[in-house]
């Protein structure tokens, strides 16, 4: 056995969200079997620093043993690591600078004249290298570095179809988690030889009562008690040209429901770490904002009345926790919308089911719409949807999960 080798289960946390997906896991593993690795890995991505910090603060507030990326890397390897691939490293080359500086100018000026949804057409690649969404540096999977089996946890149930699994995960991870049996299908079919587990969602077992959800609220003078609660889960957008778009095109006409609902936002983990400005903008139109980076979404969706959301990982988790849920649309054209259905996400497929609206749709629509979703026929279609997206195979529970990662260290 390698000397630099520990024989423990190490769980890599990169965002704060990740704390609520991995604890339920770790609860059921003794503290001398794994240790948290904080990712305070430095990168070009906005809100990285502050997230370490917020997850350092937790952590040590649990007192659970950890110890910081920084300090592991190229140090010491563990035989079992748990990660969501999310460590998000940069690697520099020179090929990633050219490939900057290409983007920045040629491939700027292929999507600003509009080329790129020729050559979307043509080539299956818009041929921009991201634009100006382009970032110096080429993704960077360290996991093989700190771990000798290499365990992927499934960040959410928002699948982008197309390419997927994609070929660089056959080399970082080992051992797949899904939430889904289409999921582990896409997988196994691909990387025939790799080991999948359907998981029960962690995150929202156990969660709390609506007066333990909403206690924190009750402070705050909008919130009324005899009002239905409308929660409001908007996705992260910082696509150049329409960073918080989805906000800035719903927030009026969401707020003008006042009279109806009490009105609770929750940007995205990253909207709140990179734009704190997001925040007066949305108190200002009267929203009661949940910035609470370790407060469980699963107690807010499960107790609400009704969810809106956009797209990602919120859409997938209120329809596992069977609420009443209304889709708001981005403009056709907006890069997020379009680079969204060029991997096939699951996000658009979904909208065929579920009531989505357009932007554009008048205050009166968007009230009726939320009324529909109240009905009995749409909670049992919503039932029926959950059911065919996560199928119908038992899931493990965290203790079977647990007893499954610490068979592996024996």
């Amino acid at each position: 056995m390698n000397s630099n080798l520990v024989n423990k289960l190490a769980v890599v946390i990169s965002w704060p969200r990740e704390i609520d997906m991995l604890l339920p896991l770790i609860h059921h593993i003794p503290k001398t079997k794994f240790l948290i690795i904080i990712n305070d890995f430095k990168s070009f991505e906005t809100g990285r620093t502050e997230s370490s910090k917020l997850i350092l603060k937790y952590i040590k507030d649990k007192r659970l043993p950890y110890e910081l990326f920084s300090n592991i890397l190229k140090k010491k390897k563990f035989k079992i690591l748990l990660s969501t691939g999310e460590i998000c490293g940069k690697k520099i080359t020179v090929y990633s600078f050219f490939r900057f500086f290409y983007a920045i100018s040629l491939g700027f000026l292929i999507d600003k004249i509009k080329l790129s949804v020729l050559f979307n057409k043509i080539f299956n690649n818009s041929l921009t290298a991201e634009g100006l969404n382009c970032r110096i540096g080429l993704p960077w999977y360290p996991e093989k570095q700190i771990g000798q089996i290499v365990v992927k946890f499934p960040d959410g149930a928002d699948i982008k179809k197309k390419n997927y699994p994609y070929n660089f995960l056959k080399d970082v991870f080992d051992i797949f988690l899904t939430y889904t049996d289409s999921e582990i299908e896409m997988i196994k079919k691909k990387f025939k030889s790799k080991i999948c587990k359907k998981i029960d969602y962690l995150r929202y077992k156990k969660l709390s009562s609506k007066e333990d959800a909403f206690k924190s609220f009750k402070k705050n003078q909008l919130f009324k008690k005899e009002k239905k609660n409308l929660y409001w889960i908007p996705t992260h957008i910082d696509s150049y040209g329409e960073k918080n778009l989805n906000i800035q095109i719903w927030s009026d006409k969401i707020s003008k429901l006042q009279k109806n609902f009490n009105l609770i936002v929750k940007p995205h983990p990253k909207t709140l770490l990179t734009d704190i400005s997001i925040i007066k903008f949305l108190e200002k139109k009267n929203f009661i904002v949940d910035r609470d980076h370790n407060r469980k979404i699963g107690n807010l969706i499960k107790n609400s009345d009704i969810v809106l959301c956009d797209y990602g990982g919120p859409v997938f988790s209120t329809l596992y926790l069977n609420k009443p849920l209304v889709l708001l649309n981005l403009p056709k054209n907006s890069k997020y919308n379009v680079e969204l259905k060029k991997i096939d996400a699951l996000d658009i497929k979904i909208r065929k089911q579920i009531i989505s609206l357009d932007y554009y749709c008048s205050e009166k629509k968007l009230l009726n719409s939320i009324k529909k979703s109240f009905t009995s026929e749409y909670k049992k279609k919503i039932k029926v949807i959950k059911d065919e997206h996560f199928g119908n195979t038992k899931p493990y529970s965290a203790k079977k999960l647990s007893n499954f990662l610490l068979k592996l260290l024996n």
